[in-house]
């Protein structure tokens, strides 16, 4: 698939609209997923723990694992309970151990439209008073998609999925 990228969409002015460059880093804006305007600059240089930025990436070669085999082979091992608590905004919400890699993180899996999504997010401490969430999985033709939001956006979870699906989907088409 060959895809149009408007380059108001791009985080990097090194990268090739035909994605002949292995990634392609994008931010774009709740909540019409919009790119960068000078009406919306403001916005585009904050780090607010609520803001309304999406940065995502399209990269070529090796895809990421499918979120299913993650859970199964990555997080499953490194999680306090398997089974996992009810967590907010109809996400399972899962603790790491102690002296697992990812202690400093939580893990949230809700039910998407092709099985789950995984959703790794950085805790609130200190020194991370905005923290990301975070999420990667194979698009397809190739392609990885990887997105990061404010966790003060959780409750967004599937609007953000949805919208940056329907954004690339309508790079795709114009081509």
């Amino acid at each position: 698939t060959a895809y149009e990228i408007p380059k108001r969409d791009w985080s990097s002015d090194v990268c090739s609209s035909d994605l002949k460059t292995p990634k392609l880093d994008m931010v774009t804006m709740l909540p019409n997923f919009e790119g960068y305007t000078l009406s919306t600059a403001r916005e585009f240089a904050e780090n607010a723990p609520n803001s309304n930025l999406i940065h995502f990436s399209l990269m070529a070669g090796q895809a990421a694992l499918h979120e299913q085999e993650r859970i199964d082979r990555i997080y499953m091992h490194q999680v306090s309970n398997a089974s996992g608590a009810p967590g907010p905004y109809t996400l399972r919400q899962y603790a790491f151990l102690p002296d697992s890699g990812y202690r400093a993180q939580d893990l949230f899996v809700g039910a998407g439209d092709t099985g789950p999504v995984v959703l790794i997010c950085n805790k609130p401490a200190p020194d991370n008073q905005s923290p990301n969430c975070l999420r990667d999985f194979p698009l397809g033709s190739g392609l990885t998609l990887s997105y990061r939001f404010k966790r003060g956006r959780l409750a967004d979870w599937r609007k953000i999925d949805t919208g940056l699906r329907a954004l690339i989907g309508r790079f795709a088409e114009k081509k």
